[in-house]
């Protein structure tokens, strides 16, 4: 019995020693980890990081929504010259937000002159001026639409800011025809004097016509399509004269037809000038009456880019959202 009793108790003592063995390595792990880094779960991780971002302020915008685009265009403009910059934040903001400007013949034009005929063959339209802030602005019209005369053949397709994409007659030249499309307005004539047509608000380049002053219809020559003076520097063959016995170009401005990849047959020297007499056709120009017409001129601004667009009426409607007219 005694040894049955002293094997028990040693077999307790055994068994005592190896759970106190067995526990030594964990309380010497967490001893060794006290001071370190704690295992910390994904979601702590992801709600500590929340919390840092809110104390430290608002977080970086990253591109998404086009709204956030359009903010960010015109903040980072915002910050440079302001007085320089405004319409280039407007334009950049809308761009951004998909309510831009598209790439169109106008996309410089500030001031527009937008003449509609009934149809390709009508000789008779009316003409509207119109303005904006800035590409991304609505058109608004200046004044009244005023009736007006175009081609005895009406309207063909010109070659102008951009060339047709539609069906429809193609400007000639000597075919009675106004060019359609769009058009810079490029420089200003009358019969007055320079400091005169200043005196009523002209600011496109101006040249005062004489019989010496003639639009040069000769495309071989450096000055095609322009007005000249034929007592200087003569390189042409063909020219039209300036001066007419029924004052059409008294005042009148260059349509800016078939200026550029010049097509020798495609006509030149297109004016918009004053109607004549008894409402006739003309022979290729867009005429005006008289007033109406210098109140157009007292106001277009080479700054602003003036444009002349001229469509029958399908084709007004048919691009009217791709040129983004009025």
């Amino acid at each position: 019995m005694r040894i049955r009793r002293a094997l028990s108790v040693l077999f307790v003592l055994v068994l005592a020693c190896w759970a106190c063995s067995a526990d030594a390595p964990e309380s010497k792990q967490a001893e060794g980890l006290k001071d370190k880094t704690p295992v910390v779960q994904p979601e702590d991780v992801h709600g500590r990081d929340t919390e840092v971002d809110e104390a430290a302020g608002p977080a970086t915008k990253t591109p998404g929504s086009a709204k956030a685009q359009a903010d960010e265009a015109a903040g980072e403009t915002a910050q440079g010259e302001p007085a320089k910059t405004r319409e280039a934040a407007a334009t950049a903001a809308a761009t951004a937000a998909g309510t831009a400007v598209e790439a169109g013949p106008l996309s410089q034009a500030r001031q527009l002159l937008l003449v509609t005929t009934p149809s390709w063959k009508a000789s008779r339209g009316v003409a509207a001026l119109f303005e904006r802030k800035n590409a991304a602005s609505p058109w608004k019209r200046v004044g009244g639409e005023v009736d007006c005369v175009v081609g005895r053949n009406g309207l063909g397709w010109g070659r102008g800011l951009e060339f047709s994409d539609g069906k429809g007659p193609v400007k000639r030249e000597g075919d009675g025809r106004s060019p359609a499309g769009a058009f810079p307005l490029t420089a200003a004539f009358g019969a007055a004097s320079k400091k005169e047509a200043g005196a009523l608000g002209f600011r496109l380049d101006y040249t005062r016509i004489s019989p010496n002053i003639v639009c040069v219809t000769d495309p071989g020559s450096a000055a095609f399509n322009t007005l000249a003076d034929s007592r200087k520097n003569v390189d042409w063959t063909r020219n039209d004269r300036m001066s007419r016995a029924s004052g059409v170009n008294d005042w009148g401005v260059v349509i800016g037809h078939n200026l550029s990849g010049v097509a020798s047959k495609a006509g030149s020297c297109v004016f918009l000038n004053i109607r004549p007499g008894g409402g006739k056709a003309t022979g290729g120009s867009v005429g005006l009456p008289k007033k109406e017409l210098l109140d157009i001129l007292s106001r277009l601004a080479p700054q602003a880019h003036p444009a002349l667009v001229a469509l029958p009426k399908a084709e007004y409607d048919r691009l009217r959202a791709a040129w983004r007219l009025p």
